[in-house]
C-alpha cells in the first residue's frame, strides 16, 4: 500500500523493490545470517581529546631550597613547576 508515493512503513513487502517476499506464516525461515546488509556501509568512529596541565600558566614554585635558619640559602625559592603543558590526542576507529 502506498501513501502519498513513498512506502508505507508498516507494510515493507508492498514495495515492488522489497527483495524479499513474505510466506504468510510468522515461522522461521532458511534464511541466512546478515543477507539484508546493504552493500557499501561503513562505520567510523573519530574521538578528540584535549588535555591541559597548568592552563592559566601561573607560576607554581617549588619548596624552599633550605629551611636551617643558619644557612645562607634558607628560604630561598631558585625553581619552578613546568609552565603550561597542553596535549591533543585523535583516535580514529573503524
Amino acid at each position: 500500500m502506498r501513501l502519498s508515493g513513498k512506502t508505507d512503513l508498516a507494510d515493507p513487502a508492498a514495495d515492488p523493490r522489497f527483495p524479499f517476499t513474505p510466506s504468510g506464516s510468522l515461522e522461521i525461515g532458511n534464511l541466512g545470517r546478515n543477507t539484508g546488509r546493504e552493500a557499501g556501509f561503513v562505520n567510523l568512529n573519530l574521538q578528540f581529546r584535549a588535555e591541559a596541565y597548568n592552563a592559566q600558566n601561573r607560576v607554581n614554585f617549588r619548596e624552599p631550597r633550605s629551611l636551617n635558619i643558619n644557612d645562607a640559602n634558607y628560604g630561598l625559592i631558585n625553581a619552578a613547576a613546568p609552565a603550561r603543558q597542553m596535549q591533543m590526542g585523535l583516535r580514529l576507529s573503524f
